[in-house]
């Protein structure tokens, strides 16, 4: 059988040893990751991790309510099962969809635009005009290489100076098509731009000459599209790049009014879902600092308690304001450790003869 007191030790250390592990076991949790071309888990080159955790971070800013649900949210199953309370709160991005909407799908993203939703899409050579002929609007991405005399490394990475909308940024494009109908353009090419109609990176007679409109807005019903013909701003090795960040959430903020509707990311139209992974992360690595004070802290709570020194310090203030207030015609005259216990035991009979003599041997 063991002692009250050696119980109460291995309490102690039992205590001791479970704040040691939680502190120095790092804190590691499953990550999703993915390999698609701007899949927001994607921290490679061509993914868009980087723009949706700034444009999170951005967020955080505002004055979104959280209420019910989350700011950014992905979609990677069928987009017409989004439970949106309200479409005039709610933006949808669609950034370099390859696989095709379904006409459920289709119909959805019809309907949550004519309600008053914002749908932002990224495209180039993929399925989004599919999107735009089931809302009825004249816009449609055009799948042709624009290139440009005035470039960045090469002619299929155009530089836009200027355009109708947001004139002071600067953007670095990569391998961009163009719109074709555009009523409201956003950013347009120089006029030496032109569509490599038979992809031999080369201007040929006959092929269309520049201005193109690159990005433009549409208001739908109630709602609004945002069309961008290069999706490649976007990705993590594009966006910091000249002024594509800077436009970018210059366009953000603007478009969720001020960072206050709720953003859906479909990674479902990214072609197929094989390539997602879970895979764990470390995300909180020991802190020896933190340790060292706690180890501290909890070195001096049981010496507290186990010399009771608290209520000894107590009690020793009690009997020194005492004799201040009330013995002004006395002069303390006990000098002996075992006379100066057996009187403070008269006032306090509840304290141990042992625990008061161990805390007076401090001060020899």
């Amino acid at each position: 059988m063991l002692s009250a007191g050696m119980r109460k030790f291995y309490i102690y250390i039992l205590v001791f040893a479970i704040i040691a592990v939680f502190l120095f076991l790092p804190l590691i949790v499953p990550y999703l990751s993915r390999s698609a071309d701007y899949s927001a888990f994607n921290d490679g080159w061509n993914g868009t991790s980087r723009f949706y955790k700034e444009l999170l971070q951005n967020a955080q800013t505002g004055n979104l309510s959280y209420g019910d649900g989350q700011f950014l949210n992905t979609v990677i199953g069928d987009i017409s099962n989004i439970a949106i309370t309200s479409a005039d709160d709610t933006i949808i991005v669609s950034i370099g969809a390859s696989k095709e909407y379904s006409e459920k799908e289709k119909e959805f993203l019809k309907g949550f635009v004519l309600d008053g939703g914002t749908l932002l899409i990224a495209d180039d050579f993929g399925s989004a005009n599919g999107i735009l002929e089931s809302i009825g609007i004249d816009e449609r991405f055009s799948n042709k290489l624009v290139m440009d005399a005035v470039y960045v490394k090469s002619g299929t990475f155009p530089v836009m100076y200027k355009g109708t909308y947001l004139e002071e940024y600067t953007l670095l494009l990569n391998y961009p098509s163009n719109i074709l109908g555009a009523s409201d353009p956003m950013f347009i090419t120089t006029r030496m731009a032109f569509l490599d109609l038979n992809e031999d990176s080369s201007y040929d007679e006959g092929e269309p000459m520049g201005p193109f409109d690159i990005s433009a807005m549409v208001e739908v019903g109630d709602g609004r599209i945002c069309l961008i013909s290069d999706p490649s701003i976007f990705i993590n090795n594009m966006i910091g790049l000249l002024d594509n960040s800077d436009y970018i959430f210059s366009l953000m903020e603007e478009l969720t009014d001020g960072y206050e509707k709720y953003v859906y990311i479909d990674e479902a139209h990214l072609g197929t879902l094989a390539d997602i992974e879970f895979i764990e992360v470390v995300v909180r690595a020991p802190n020896y600092t933190l340790f060292r004070y706690l180890a501290s802290a909890f070195l001096v709570a049981l010496l507290f308690l186990e010399t009771n020194a608290i209520a000894m310090a107590g009690g020793a203030m009690k009997w020194a304001i005492h004799k201040f207030k009330f013995g002004k015609g006395t002069t303390l005259k006990i000098t002996d450790r075992k006379e100066l216990i057996e009187s403070l035991k008269e006032i306090h009979p509840e304290w141990r003869s042992s625990s008061l003599n161990s805390f007076f041997s401090k001060f020899r």
